[in-house]
């Protein structure tokens, strides 16, 4: 599916506009970022549904419960989602009002195909109007009930809602919905089904792309009591090794079929080398294991060394060659036609030179013309000079009454000149000719000076367009998905990969680092602050800040919009207070404030924050927590970085485990990142803070004591971690 901006013309601006032949371009690109994002199969059996979701985690950092996409709701409903995480987060919100709007009239549970129906309708609303955007992700929905049995439901971005019997979305939905067609899962317990939903899921696993890939399944079934729930340990560790003892037969069998096919190419073609001069029809009669006992120690080990060979280059799948093969074709397409247009431009190019060079020959023709005329003109002027010498001008010629002047010389005298008057009168034509050539050829050269400066600007174009799409092209081989620039324009706008709010983490990449660390008995913050000069307060730009007391705030990125969100948290912890008389969780405060993040990447008259934040507390029940919100999803982490332009995803952060080392050297660590990233010639007004909440503080969040402060910043001096990003 191709969908670039110059053949839709602007047709695929706004969900509400259909294009010439009758399609919705935002839609398409809704179903382009479900089909590449995780797997989701679903599958219904006699007695129940089973859910199972391929996630692939980006870092070891994350912790593995981080951006669950299999949720519940009214504790009957399994609610599995793939496409843009906080997409489905919004929609599993609304599922959840749903039912509780439900329960209040009704006094019952909401049926699953009820709610299915209403999500749909409030998916369809998002695709009717040209303020919003549709939502990027599509959502399974499953229950079982003594009355209808099992039932399941899929719910699409442009409001469309099936029932089915089993299906598959994401990345791999093509593998996967073969692998459910060959099952009949309506009459296997669900008790089987969890196995084979296993086994599709680790069939379906790209190892190579997805390193951290953890797999989630979940059940509603009668053995549940109607009640949807994850699948428990042991089963789910038995479902795990009956997956992957089933690809290894399924390796084994591949690897066996190919080895066998590839010895009978080779002995193939070894036979008829050995029998070419004895008789070919040994060929007919020898069977493959035949010749492969005739062969030698050598011959075999040669054969053997030829497979290794060929099993290397063929590895990768066949999916990946096609997929390959495609890329290849179209940039070999590309690059053909822009040298093409490399070489016409060149041409027109020389072409201009070459009349430029020709204007430039006139030009200096007529130079050599002009200065023979004036030399000439010098000449008869200097002979006018001496016949004034005898004053014989036509003024005097009549008063010349020399008594040696004869009546030849007096005729002679008149010749010279008429003869100088007719050299004066051409000289003069000469003259105005000259100055006409001389005008058209300042004309022609300001118009060659016009188009060459054209030339050169086209030049500087095809140059960077060629630099562009040399840049594409290198993203494009190491599969590497960049946004559309087309689709900057309104963040309500799906384009091809991801949505417009994407660009909003580059601001908190490109500010001051921050660090968090999770240790084993509480929580540790750290910031760097520059400050623009030494007139500001110590704590003018203040970037950690607490939120009831227990939690701890820290944010990168544009400090007000970080400021509008500590107030949004500071009324969320009061309203929960007020309502349960309780303090609010770490989670649900994490939760709360994505909801509201994320709705600012719907409508087309507001702008993304500009930041990312995290909150960490430590609680005796719970013990030490960091989560982090960013425009994106909510995320747990062990341990998070940002700014500077440094990922959270580093080998020696991934090694260093810091959920067993307690919250006292985490400081020391903690100092130690940021003096790493420090520039002492940029940073000349930088200062650092460092807060925290353990048990040492009774879960207060409060900042390091001074003593501890300048112990870590001596440390952080002395011996900075250098981190190799």
């Amino acid at each position: 599916l191709k969908m670039g901006s110059n053949s839709n013309s602007g047709y695929d601006l706004s969900s509400a506009t259909f294009s010439p032949d009758g399609r919705i371009y935002q839609l398409e690109y809704a179903n382009k970022a479900v089909n590449n994002s995780h797997t989701c199969v679903a599958i219904r059996g006699s007695d129940g549904v089973v859910f199972g979701v391929e996630k692939a985690v980006p870092s070891a950092l994350y912790e593995d419960y981080s951006n669950q996409r299999i949720a519940t709701v009214a504790d009957k409903i399994g609610f599995v989602f793939s496409g843009l995480y906080p997409d489905g987060r919004a929609l599993h919100h609304y599922a959840v009002e749903e039912a509780i709007s439900y329960n209040k009239s009704y006094r019952c549970d909401i049926p699953c195909e009820h709610l299915a129906e209403r999500l749909s309708l409030y998916v369809h609303a998002y695709t009717l109007y040209g303020a919003l955007r549709p939502f990027g992700c599509s959502i399974f929905l499953g229950s079982w009930s003594p009355l209808k049995g099992p039932e399941l439901y899929l719910v699409e971005p442009c409001g469309s809602m099936f029932g089915y019997k089993s299906w598959a979305i994401g990345r791999s939905h093509q593998a996967a919905k073969a692998e459910v067609d060959e099952m009949n899962s309506t009459t296997k317990p669900v008790s089987e089904l969890i196995n084979e939903a296993a086994r599709i899921i680790y069939s379906i696993r790209d190892e190579a792309r997805d390193k951290h890939c953890i797999m989630e399944l979940s059940w509603v079934s009668q053995a549940t009591g109607g009640k949807h729930e994850l699948v428990p340990e042991n089963i789910f560790k038995e479902a795990e090794e009956f997956a992957k003892r089933a690809l290894e037969e399924s390796d084994d069998d591949d690897d066996d079929t190919a080895r066998y096919q590839y010895y009978r190419l080779i002995c193939f073609f070894h036979l008829i080398v050995v029998t070419s001069h004895t008789c070919i029809s040994i060929l007919l009669v020898t069977t493959v294991s035949e010749a492969v006992m005739d062969l030698n120690a050598i011959e075999l080990q040669r054969i053997s060394d030829l497979i290794t060979d060929v099993n290397k280059r063929l590895g990768c799948t066949e999916r990946e060659k096609s997929s390959l093969a495609s890329e290849q074709k179209q940039v070999l397409f590309d690059l053909d036609k822009l040298l093409k247009e490399s070489v016409a431009l060149s041409n027109k190019v020389r072409e201009k030179r070459l009349e430029l060079e020709n204007v430039r020959s006139m030009r200096r023709m007529y130079e050599s013309r002009k200065q023979s005329y004036c030399e000439q003109f010098e000449k008869s002027t200097l002979k006018l000079q001496d016949a004034d010498s005898v004053d014989i001008s036509k003024s005097n010629i009549g008063k010349l009454r020399q008594p040696n002047c004869s009546e030849e010389g007096k005729a002679e005298i008149q010749c010279v000149l008429s003869e100088l008057d007719n050299q004066y009168r051409q000289l003069l034509v000469y003259r105005q000719l000259l100055t006409e050539q001389e005008k058209n050829v300042e004309q022609e050269l300001q118009f060659t000076k016009h188009n060459q400066d054209e030339v050169r600007s086209s030049t500087t174009i095809l140059k960077n367009r060629t630099v562009a799409q040399v840049i594409r092209f290198r993203r494009m081989i190491d599969a590497e998905k960049q946004l559309n620039s087309s689709f900057d324009e309104k963040c309500l706008m799906l384009s091809d990969e991801l949505a417009k709010h994407e660009f909003a983490h580059r601001d908190p990449n490109n500010a001051q680092a921050l660090v968090a660390i999770r240790g084993s008995d509480g929580v540790v913050f750290g910031t760097q602050t520059t400050l623009p000069s030494n007139i500001y307060r110590d704590h003018g730009c203040q970037k950690i800040f607490t939120v009831d007391r227990r939690i701890g705030l820290v944010f990168s990125g544009l400090w007000t919009d970080g400021r509008a969100l500590k107030r949004f948290a500071d009324r969320e912890a009061t309203s929960y207070y007020n309502f349960f008389h309780s303090n609010i969780p770490c989670r649900h405060l994490a939760e709360r404030l994505a909801y509201f993040i994320h709705e600012y990447s719907f409508q087309s008259v507001l702008r993304p924050f500009s930041m990312e934040l995290c909150l960490g507390t430590w609680s005796p029940i719970t013990g030490p927590e960091i989560y982090v919100v960013s425009p994106s999803p909510r995320i747990s982490f062990q341990l998070w970085v940002i700014g500077n332009d440094y990922p959270p995803d580093n080998a020696e952060l991934s090694r260093m485990n810091p959920a067993q080392i307690p919250v006292r050297e985490e400081i020391q660590k903690a100092a130690k990142f940021l003096y790493s990233v420090r520039d002492e010639s940029n940073d000349m007004h930088c200062r650092m803070e460092l807060s925290w909440v353990s048990e040492h503080t009774g879960s207060v969040h409060q900042f390091v004591p001074e003593d501890e402060f300048m112990v870590a910043e001596a440390a952080g001096r002395r011996s900075p971690i250098i981190l190799n990003f």
